[in-house]
């Protein structure tokens, strides 16, 4: 099913996976936004491949009446609380096609190839965000052996990691957008940590998705808030280039109420630097609550942060931490409860684990970034800090 257009490889890691569309933007987009986490390989031979066919002829045909009623579902990506599981159409030996009816696509994967064909007609809008879901589900399922996948943003101080984990809405991308703000550091990831062990050490590693800003973030950081307002970045699906040569929009909330960015938008609006990686240093669980005004930083022991991280595992809420679709022949690539047990109890005691409570004027000022920084930097001995606002008179 590859037609004209325009080819890109990327790596992360030992793994390799092209990519084909008919339309070259679409690579000059996935390029963007996966760099510099993925390197672009181009030349060298694939392990996997995906290839982006947009043809309404093809679509209809893969597509047929649609899933019946009670179709077997099979489980394709995975997210911060779940695992998405989409219904298949038709399977012919080792050849799978499913519908993913939200995104306005078909797949047809062989299994045997590690090859997989996304059809959808011309035009269609979120072809792209299908194009780096199936491609970042292989590098996911690849990576799975290797480490732990946290829902999590990140910082890299110097060559320090600081993870801010915890379930959605838990002020994770609020405070990352703080502490760049404050330049306390580079940026590192978003939603998706991935820690690995290398050489005796934790280390951290951003897997790219997409950043989902809430309203609220915008008003408690609101240099960030004006620079987004007045960008143009109406949509995560539109690389730079592009945003620069049309007319600005403003930007739109999506269906969840939230702002949607790319990696390389959220990192302009900041002017903040990009690291690939960095070592765990510091695992911070955010707490929004109206107990201080203020913020209030305590010392958690690893059993203490054990207890915490289940909540905070890429697809906590499922009982399956990997997917079954988009992986390569012979890789397992969910690991069992024992597995996640061991890896998430090395990570823990390998790192500072800290609870940081936050009230409504916890970013009114940089001394939270200041608080952060003598942890990361001096190893204080375990304390307790509360910065909590006298009450207005």
């Amino acid at each position: 099913m590859t037609s004209r257009g325009q080819s890109i490889t990327v790596a992360i890691e030992d793994l390799t996976i092209a990519a084909h569309s008919n339309e070259p933007s679409h690579c000059d987009w996935l390029r963007e936004f996966l760099e510099p986490d993925f390197n672009v390989r181009n030349g060298e031979a694939a392990d996997c491949s995906v290839h982006v066919v947009e043809d309404a002829g093809l679509f209809d045909e893969a597509l047929g009446p649609g899933p019946v009623d009670g179709a077997t579902l099979l489980d394709c990506f995975a997210l911060d609380s779940s695992v998405v599981r989409l219904p298949i159409l038709k399977r012919h030996g080792r050849t799978t096609i499913v519908h993913d009816e939200p995104f306005e696509a078909v797949y047809v994967i062989d299994a045997d190839a590690g090859n997989v064909a996304i059809l959808a007609r011309p035009g269609s809008k979120r072809v792209r965000a299908s194009l780096l879901r199936v491609a970042r589900e292989f590098a996911m399922n690849h990576l799975h052996p290797r480490g732990l996948f946290l829902h999590a943003s990140a910082v890299a101080r110097g060559d320090r990691g600081i993870a801010v984990a915890g379930r959605k809405a838990a002020g994770k991308t609020t405070v990352l957008t703080y502490l760049l703000s404050t330049g306390f550091g580079d940026y590192l990831s978003n939603d998706r940590v991935f820690v690995a062990n290398e050489a005796s050490r934790q280390v951290i590693r951003n897997i790219p998705t997409v950043i989902s800003v809430r309203p609220g973030t915008l008003d408690l950081c609101p240099d960030f808030g004006s620079r987004f307002r007045s960008s143009g970045y109406s949509t995560y699906l539109l690389s730079l280039a592009e945003i620069a040569n049309r007319p600005k929009e403003p930007p739109l909330l999506n269906q969840f109420g939230n702002y949607f960015l790319s990696p390389a938008q959220y990192r302009g609006l900041l002017d903040a630097r990009q690291r690939p990686s960095a070592v765990a240093n510091t695992l911070v669980f955010p707490v929004v609550c109206g107990e201080v005004r203020g913020f209030r930083i305590r010392e958690l022991s690893t059993s203490e942060a054990l207890d915490r991280l289940p909540d905070a595992l890429l697809g906590a809420g499922g009982w399956r931490k990997g997917t079954e679709a988009f992986t390569m022949p012979g890789v397992s690539s969910a690991p069992d409860r024992t597995a996640l047990a061991e890896r998430s109890e090395h990570f823990c005691s390998a790192v500072r684990c800290l609870e940081l409570r936050l009230g409504s004027e916890a970013y009114a000022d940089g001394i939270l970034a200041d608080e952060l920084a003598t942890f990361v930097d001096a190893g204080a001995e375990p304390v307790t800090i509360t910065i909590d606002p006298q009450p207005d008179e």
